[in-house]
């Protein structure tokens, strides 16, 4: 519960990264395969009998299917937002490099390899609940 109601800092580089997501909301919503963008505040579910909050970034309705065959809908999908921007050389490199072994769109399990390659560690639990509450596969825009 402190990391949701306790008093924490933001660094420069945190507040660059909320900057940042306007222009990335923008570009997120010309993806010729989102409908539509949402802006949301905290959501909760009741699944399995206990209360599960989380905060996204946004809401996005749109529809997504792997070419690989790895996530197939036939239906208009909602899809939780998550923005991380990098902003230190090291961090970069490290997304760049798993963009260019996985490609700009990106489909996997929570836990794969390919999820480890494109999520930094230290953003994976934050996502295993949203993962929780929705779905069990992601799709990732790698810009």
């Amino acid at each position: 519960m402190d990391s949701w109601f306790g008093r924490h800092k933001s660094t420069d580089v945190m507040k660059q990264g909320t900057q940042n997501e306007d222009f990335i909301m923008q570009r997120f919503s010309r993806e010729p395969w989102v409908y539509d963008v949402f802006q949301v505040g905290m959501l909760q579910s009741k699944r399995g009998g206990g209360w599960l909050a989380v905060s996204p970034d946004g809401i996005a309705v749109g529809h997504i299917s792997s070419p690989c065959g790895f996530y197939q809908e036939e239906d208009d999908q909602v899809m939780f937002i998550e923005m991380k921007t990098r902003q230190r050389p090291n961090t970069i490199q490290q997304a760049r490099t798993a963009r260019r072994k996985h490609g700009r769109l990106v489909y996997c399990s929570y836990g794969s390899e390919t999820f480890n390659d494109c999520v930094f560690e230290e953003n994976r639990k934050m996502l295993y609940e949203k993962w929780r509450m929705c779905l069990k596969t992601f799709a990732f825009s790698l810009k």
